[in-house]
C-alpha cells in the first residue's frame, strides 16, 4: 500500500543539478519544442575530457554504450546531431544551444578519462512557451479536474451523513475528510505548476504545504483502511489501545520516514530515513497480516447473526477489492515511472486510482439501511445459547462475552 500512495509528490526538471562518478551520466528525459534552449554547466574535481549529447528516445534505444565510448577515440563516429565534442582537458564545460526539432531528449555526458572524478551538472531548460516539459503544459487542468472530482466526493459524503445520521461511525469522519484533503492538494499543486511554467524561483511554501497535506492524507488513509480490516466500528465495537497504537505508530513511521528522506541532504540522513520507512512499513504489514489471519478465522466460523454476517461480508469485499486495486495501481504506476512517462501521465494515473479508491469507500460504506441496527442482532436482542465447553482449540465458534448489571 505504501509503495503506491507515497508517490504523489511531483517534481519538475526545470533547473537543478546532478552528480555522478561513473564515466557516463544520463539525465532524465525532457520534452523540448522546436526553438527551445538548454544550458549545461559541467564541473569536475579533476581535469576531464567531456563529450555531451542530446539523444532522442529512438536513438537512445539504437545506440549501445560501447558505441558511445568509441566517440572518445574517433570523432567521426556519429552519435547525435545535437552534441558538443571538445577534446581538450578542462575542469569546467559549458553548453548552450537551441533545439532544432521538437522531441523528447536524454542529455548524456561522457567522461573520456577514467579518473573516476565527480561530475556535477547544473542545467536549465527553457521551452518556447513555458519552462516545463511541453508534455506537461496541461498538467494544471488535469489537477483541477481531479480536485473538482474530490470536492464532489466530499459533498456526497457530507449529504449522505446529514441525511442518514442514525448509522454514523467514527470511520465516516475520515471518509469525509480524505477527498477534501485530496482536493486541497490538487489545487495547491496546480498553482505550483503554474509558477513552474514561468519561473524556477517558485515559492517553496507551496511544496511544503503539499508535503504536509500529503502526509496527513496518507496517514489518515492508511489508518482508516487498517481499522476497516480490523472490523472496528463494523462488527467490532471496541479496539484495544495497544492495537490502535500499533496502527498509528507504524503508519506515522512509514510516512514520516519517506517524507524525511525527500528532504535528506547527506548519506547519513538518507539512510536514517530509509531505515525508518522500511521498519515502519514492515511493522504496518505485520499489523495488517495479523488482522487478515483473524479475519480468515472469522470467515471459517458459523455466524448465525444475519446483521453481523452482512457486515463481515462487507469488510471482506472491501478488503479484496482495495488490495486488488492497489496492486494493479502499483504495477501500472511503476511501469510508467520505469519508462519515464511524462509527469502529467504519471500524475493522471496516480490520481485516477486514488479517486477509484475513494469512490469505493462510498460504494461500500455509504449509510445504507441494510447495515442499520445494533451489532447483537438484527432485532436488537441478545442471542443466548446453551453453555459450550471447549477443551481444545476450536475455530468453528465465536465467543462473545457481555457484562450485564442487575438493578
Amino acid at each position: 500500500m505504501l509503495i503506491f500512495i507515497l508517490v504523489s509528490l511531483v517534481t519538475s526538471l526545470v533547473g537543478t543539478e546532478s552528480t555522478n562518478v561513473s564515466t557516463i551520466l544520463i539525465l532524465p528525459a525532457f520534452g523540448f519544442k522546436k526553438g527551445s534552449t538548454f544550458r549545461f554547466k559541467i564541473t569536475s574535481a579533476l581535469e576531464s575530457r567531456v563529450i555531451m549529447f542530446l539523444l532522442t528516445i529512438q536513438r537512445a534505444h539504437e545506440v549501445s554504450e560501447s558505441q558511445v565510448h568509441q566517440a572518445c577515440f574517433d570523432t567521426s563516429i556519429h552519435i547525435s546531431p545535437i552534441n558538443k565534442t571538445d577534446m581538450n582537458k578542462s575542469k569546467v564545460y559549458e553548453w548552450y544551444e537551441e533545439v532544432p526539432q521538437q522531441g523528447i531528449y536524454y542529455p548524456v555526458f561522457l567522461n573520456c578519462l577514467s579518473n573516476h572524478t565527480h561530475l556535477k551538472v547544473d542545467y536549465k531548460y527553457t521551452n518556447i512557451n513555458y519552462l516545463i516539459d511541453y508534455r506537461n503544459e496541461n498538467i494544471t487542468q488535469t489537477l483541477l479536474i481531479f480536485g473538482s472530482l474530490n470536492i464532489f466526493l466530499s459533498l456526497i459524503w457530507i449529504i449522505n451523513t446529514l441525511v442518514k445520521r442514525n448509522f454514523i461511525i467514527p470511520i465516516h469522519l475520515a471518509f469525509v475528510i480524505l477527498p477534501s484533503i485530496r482536493a486541497l492538494i490538487c489545487i495547491i499543486e496546480a498553482s505550483l505548476w503554474e509558477n513552474k511554467k514561468i519561473t524556477d524561483d517558485y515559492p517553496k511554501y507551496k511544496e511544503n504545504a503539499i508535503a504536509f497535506f500529503s502526509a496527513a492524507y496518507f496517514i489518515i488513509y492508511m489508518i482508516t483502511t487498517t481499522l476497516i480490516f480490523s472490523g472496528f466500528c463494523i462488527f467490532r465495537k471496541n479496539l484495544p489501545k495497544h492495537e490502535f497504537f500499533e496502527i498509528v505508530f507504524s503508519t506515522i513511521l512509514s510516512v514520516g520516514g519517506f517524507l524525511f528522506g525527500l528532504k535528506a541532504s547527506d548519506a547519513r540522513t538518507a539512510l536514517t530515513a530509509v531505515a525508518m520507512t522500511v521498519f515502519g512499513f514492515m511493522y504496518y504489514l505485520q499489523v495488517n497480516a495479523n488482522y487478515l489471519i483473524i479475519f480468515l478465522k472469522i470467515l471459517d466460523a458459523e455466524i448465525s447473526n444475519e446483521l453481523t454476517a452482512k457486515r463481515i461480508n462487507l469488510v471482506q469485499n472491501f478488503s479484496v477489492t482495495t488490495i486488488t486495486i492497489i496492486a494493479v495501481a502499483t504495477i501500472l504506476h511503476s511501469t510508467a515511472a520505469a519508462v519515464e512517462a511524462a509527469d502529467v501521465y504519471q500524475l493522471g494515473l496516480f490520481e485516477s486510482f486514488v479517486f477509484v479508491l475513494e469512490f469505493l469507500q462510498i460504494v461500500f460504506f455509504s449509510l445504507r439501511k441494510a447495515y442499520e441496527g445494533n451489532i447483537e442482532d438484527s432485532k436488537n436482542q441478545i442471542i443466548t445459547t446453551d453453555p459450550i465447553i471447549i477443551n481444545t482449540p476450536n475455530q468453528k465458534f465465536i465467543c462473545v462475552l457481555q457484562r450485564t448489571e442487575e438493578n
